[in-house]
């Protein structure tokens, strides 16, 4: 399905597991419970998308445009998302575990609530995402940008920080003492 036009469709609950969507328009689609594990999405449009509940485990979404997509209680457990523009959608707790999410673009998403256990975010960029109450387990954050971002209640545990900006981050009194437990540099 290279290339296809799936603007507005109603995809929900639908299984397409494996299934290579590359370069695909989904623009507005709903996907709302539907099994998109293994799928091949790189480069795909899915702006605006509803993604909810959507099980994604060891997805390809490189390059792809998420874009204001409702990625509610999704599972994106090993995905890769390479690049990814996630800035303005909504992720919340969603589990984003094994995940690479190298130079992603998740500004402004809100991800309150989520589970990010062992991925790679080596120079995301969170600035003014809503990352209240999100659990970051054994992630390398290696040069991301949290500038803005919300931290209250945010756990960071057993993390690689190093070289991250968090110029007016907010963030509870707990947050700060866990993160400054594993940040080589107080904040």
């Amino acid at each position: 399905l290279t290339s296809e036009n799936l603007c507005d469709a109603d995809l929900s609950g639908a299984n397409l597991e494996g299934a290579v969507l590359f370069m695909a328009d989904c623009e507005g689609a709903n996907f709302k419970g539907a099994n998109l594990s293994g799928t091949s999405l790189g480069d795909s449009n899915f702006k605006n998308a509803c993604l909810e509940d959507s099980i994604m485990c060891g997805a390809t979404l490189d390059h792809a445009n998420l874009t204001g997509a409702n990625l509610q209680h999704a599972s994106l457990l090993g995905c890769s998302m390479i690049e990814c523009n996630c800035s303005g959608a909504n992720m919340d707790h969603t589990n984003l575990s094994g995940a690479t999410l190298i130079r992603a673009d998740m500004s402004g998403a809100t991800l309150q609530g989520a589970t990010i256990m062992a991925a790679i975010m080596e120079d995301a960029v969170l600035t003014r995402a809503n990352l209240r109450k999100a659990s970051f387990i054994s992630t390398n954050l290696d040069g991301a940008d949290l500038a803005e971002a919300n931290l209250n209640n945010t756990c960071f545990k057993d993390c690689t920080l190093t070289h991250l900006r968090t110029e007016d981050a907010t963030m509870s009194t707990s947050t700060q003492t866990l993160f400054n437990e594993f940040y080589s540099e107080n904040i």
